[in-house]
């Protein structure tokens, strides 16, 4: 355990150490013992916490260390306050003749892991608030005329590949009697504030949901809302797509890894094993939860590494294709960050999908934090 890193409430790391859940501050009494001591921790000058001493073997001759929570009186811990305020400890020691001593100590805190994520932690009331900023960007459409071209050309396509991304047939398109889609129905803004939907109600572990209702920490139970949006220098996420019009799987299968991320949004004539038309209506669910699963493999990588990423927890092989015999529970969570080899979805599909309490946890382990006195 280490005394310059700081996780609050002392969540363990992915391999199960121990973190600090204290912050050391050193203090020493010098000439003779105190009679009484305050330590007080301030943003600026609005004093965030204190603490008195008038115990003997707090108040002797000597070095002390005292140990704080990162808790502020009311007993809210909020990082953002931590790593970006003006903190110091106000320490002030009354000597036995009445003298009063005061020593100011500058108090620095810097994300170790990431810098994507804040949370706030409300001891009395225990629910954990977590505001996670995401660089969802605009990757244009596919399957418009207009953007046929520049699709090909980004992904270096050579023309046999090209001719895959063949228009809807003509008997298509009288089977359904819908025209096919001339311009875009979502803007990428509309579908970057789908996706961080998605994400605030897929992560979130809260008494409303059906079922991941907290999480376990130590002996209390809290619940956990995510609050997810945009920002340019967020988590690393994938190139939102609007795609339509098109039949080829390779092309237009939503992923998130270090060497390409993309998210499609798939409307109107879709062919996959067949051709379909897909309603903006039907597809808005399945976009918001696959949005949730692909946003959190960046997640699972920053917290447990590529291996428990990209394999979906071992679920999954390298290539994506779902190991033999995992099966989604029939009740209970279905845990959004693994694999089934089920053909089909089972009841409750999208009620019961949730980030699994551990990688819940994950993500505030993520706010572990240097200390710099």
């Amino acid at each position: 355990m280490n005394n310059d890193t700081f996780v609050p409430l002392g969540i363990r790391s992915y391999d199960g150490s121990y973190e600090s859940k204290y912050i050391m501050i050193p203090y020493t009494i010098s000439g003779s013992n105190a009679k009484k001591l305050t330590i007080q921790i301030r943003n600026g000058s609005t004093e965030l916490y204190k603490q008195e001493f008038t115990a003997p073997s707090s108040l002797s001759v000597g070095k002390h260390y005292w140990s704080w929570d990162g808790f502020d009186n009311g007993g809210i811990l909020d990082t953002e306050i931590l790593t970006k305020g003006n903190l110091n400890c106000k320490i002030t020691a009354v000597s036995q003749k009445g003298n009063v001593f005061t020593k100011f100590k500058d108090l620095k805190f810097s994300y170790k892991q990431v810098n994507w994520v804040d949370i706030r932690i409300d001891r009395p009331n225990k629910i954990i608030q977590a505001t996670v900023r995401i660089n969802l960007r605009d990757g244009g459409a596919v399957g418009l005329d207009s953007e046929l071209k520049a699709y090909v050309a980004a992904r270096g396509m050579g023309s046999e590949e090209a001719v895959l991304l063949e228009m809807v047939p003509s008997d298509i398109v009288k089977k359904y009697g819908r025209p096919t889609l001339k311009a875009r129905t979502r803007s990428f803004e509309d579908l970057r504030d789908l996706a961080l939907q998605g994400v605030e109600r897929y992560w979130s572990r809260r008494a409303t949901n059906w079922v991941g209702k907290n999480v376990k920490i130590g002996d209390d139970f809290y619940q956990v809302i995510v609050k997810a949006i945009p920002h340019k220098e967020g988590m690393v996420a994938p190139r939102i797509i609007f795609f339509t019009n098109k039949y080829n799987k390779k092309y237009n299968r939503s992923h998130n890894w270090f060497a390409s991320r993309e998210l499609y949004y798939k409307v109107g004539y879709i062919g996959e094993d067949k051709w379909e038309y897909f309603e903006d209506i039907d597809v808005i669910d399945k976009f918001k939860l696959i949005a949730a699963h692909e946003i959190g493999h960046k997640l699972l990588e920053d917290y447990g590494g590529m291996k428990y990423s990209y394999k979906h927890k071992g679920t999954s092989t390298l290539l994506q294709n779902p190991i033999e015999n995992t099966p989604y529970p029939q009740k209970g969570e279905i845990d959004l960050m693994k694999y089934s080899d089920d053909e089909y979805y089972p009841s409750g599909y999208y009620q019961r999908n949730i980030l699994s309490e551990e990688d819940l946890k994950g993500l505030l382990w993520l706010t572990k934090m240097n200390i710099i006195l």
